[in-house]
């Protein structure tokens, strides 16, 4: 498995499994979408220095990946640059985020109000 089939594959899919837990825990649009949106963006930046510094086995010449030790220089202006800079993968990966965020709570308006009707049904 190599770095980039973790970039485009497993860190999307992440994400979208992450919104839909996060769509499923907190019922309200008004806090779920802030919230995934902040947590969409830090996790989305942290994760992608991670993956590109080397952090993940692929990337250097031996196949042996750094771990969290691509953390260890950085400063706090160093981690605040890593965390708040914005790159493409950021908003593909916050735009997933909230699509399953939204899906599921969607889905699980839709299930509430066919269960409302069921009942009003059987009642009559």
């Amino acid at each position: 498995m190599t770095t980039y089939t973790v970039l485009l594959i497993f860190y999307p899919a992440g994400f979208f499994i992450l919104g839909i837990i996060i769509g499923s825990l907190l019922k309200s649009k008004i806090w779920s979408l802030p919230i995934g949106a902040f947590l969409g963006y830090v996790l989305s930046n942290v994760g992608f220095f991670f993956l590109t510094e080397g952090g993940f086995p692929g990337i250097e010449q031996w196949d042996e990946g750094s771990g969290l030790s691509v953390f260890r220089g950085l400063g706090f202006i160093g981690f605040l640059t890593v965390t708040f800079t914005p790159n493409f993968f950021t908003m593909f990966y916050m735009g997933l985020l909230l699509w399953g965020t939204l899906l599921i709570q969607r889905l699980i308006r839709a299930i509430k109000a066919s269960g409302y009707k069921n009942r009003e049904e059987a009642r009559s």
